[in-house]
């Protein structure tokens, strides 16, 4: 949003435009795919697909994978760079297509979910601005709202790094299993640290159209245009709209076994990964507004365990939510 407000990209630009190689729903090629259908996102670009999480996930955390529990990653013989690995995953004759890459959905015409949307939004980012993602994401975004406790390496915090958990038994289990401080390889769909004072700046800006402590990081109505729902519904069931990178949640409580799960139309994201959860919510009133953060280093990504998602997703949250209003 920052490369649009400087005129260095078009939301509403054919991605081509932008890369060294097409890409193209292999079912609608004539349909152009554009910056805005991977920000909101409706590209038709899949979503959790092996040859993905084994381009992303560093070394620590693939042998550990490996040999805890039945994923099957691919493995890479060389190991491709980002560029390499993006076309030859989204291309159907690319060297690491796979049929489950993309959605029978026309670009632009429905919600899906994509990682990989994403990641390919921090290539393109890459390539506009010459320089690689995370040292523009330090110099436009860390380091103007300092977030001086953010960073891309488990090595970047040295005996500050939260150990990450996994709940595997399921139902009212206590057994979890400890996983290795790992990293991602690329930052874009996910794989930044950080802590609650850090965020809690990045969702200040957010609810102050774009502004902390005097300095602007994007225009009230750069803002105002990714909070908007873009599209209405999505397969979660609290969810009735995504906007560009933000997800709204209903402003009707929902119900569950004899449990209220009141998030108030809140604006925000959720998301996590093995042994991480992390969350950021905020309501827009008409002077200021109030929101919460809630990260965990436990999670259910090996097992689910329904217990701990209702309650750490839902009903923790719910509560910390009525606290902020």
């Amino acid at each position: 949003m920052q490369l649009y407000e400087q005129e260095l990209i078009g939301l509403d630009d054919d991605v081509n435009k932008y890369l060294p190689f097409d890409v193209r729903h292999p079912d609608y090629p004539d349909k152009p795919i554009t910056v805005r259908m991977l920000l909101t996102p409706q590209s038709g670009m899949s979503d959790y697909i092996d040859q993905h999480d084994g381009f992303v996930y560093g070394d620590t955390l693939v042998d550990w994978l490996r040999s805890q529990v039945p994923w099957r990653l691919m493995e890479f013989d060389p190991f491709p760079s980002q560029e390499e690995f993006l076309e030859g995953y989204l291309i159907p004759e690319g060297a690491y297509y796979a049929a489950g890459a993309w959605v029978s959905m026309e670009p632009g015409t429905g919600y899906w979910y994509s990682n990989v949307g994403y990641d390919l939004l921090a290539y393109l980012c890459g390539k506009v601005t010459n320089k690689t993602f995370t040292k523009y994401l330090q110099e436009s975004v860390l380091d103007p709202l300092e977030m001086t406790s953010t960073g891309f390496r488990a090595s970047d915090f040295p005996g500050r790094q939260a150990v990450p958990h996994e709940r595997i038994y399921g139902l009212l289990s206590r057994t979890i299993v400890t996983l290795p401080v790992y990293e991602k390889r690329h930052v874009g769909a996910g794989g930044i640290k950080t802590n609650v004072q850090d965020m809690a700046r990045f969702l200040t800006a957010h609810i102050n159209g774009g502004k902390i402590d005097g300095f602007q990081i994007l225009m009230p109505e750069t803002v105002e245009m990714m909070h908007k729902e873009a599209i209405q519904g999505s397969a979660d069931f609290m969810q009735v709209g995504y906007g560009m990178g933000f997800t709204r949640l209903s402003e009707e409580p929902w119900n569950s076994w004899g449990e209220k799960y009141d998030m108030r139309g809140a604006i925000g994201h959720g998301g996590g990964n093995w042994g991480t959860m992390a969350n950021i919510w905020f309501v827009e009133e008409e002077e200021g507004g109030y929101g919460i953060i809630l990260m965990t280093n436990t999670r259910s990504m090996a097992k689910l365990d329904e217990v701990w998602v209702l309650t750490v997703y839902y009903r923790i949250q719910a509560v910390l939510m009525q606290e902020a209003y």
